[in-house]
């Protein structure tokens, strides 16, 4: 879900980006329990499964993500480009 994180995503989708990025064992998980123990970090929405503000702030900790900007707001790059 990092790769725009402001679109929610399909499990099948979340898969797809995983294994690209290496992440083949991805397959036999239930990554749909896995976000739904979250604990309030990621969110099951109509379109799929999105990030919440306090998951983004938990990875922006973990340092995936870029630190917030004063000026600018909130820079998100994608972590894998698509080709």
């Amino acid at each position: 879900m990092c790769v725009n994180i402001e679109q929610p995503k399909e499990v099948t989708e979340i898969k797809r980006i995983a294994r690209e990025a290496g992440l083949t064992e991805i397959q036999k998980w239930n990554v749909s329990a896995i976000l739904g123990g979250s604990k309030g970090l990621a969110i099951r929405l109509p379109d799929g499964w999105a990030i919440t503000s306090t998951g983004k702030e938990h990875i922006r900790n973990t340092g995936v993500l870029p630190q917030k900007k004063a000026r600018k707001g909130y820079i998100l790059q994608p972590l894998f480009d698509k080709q």
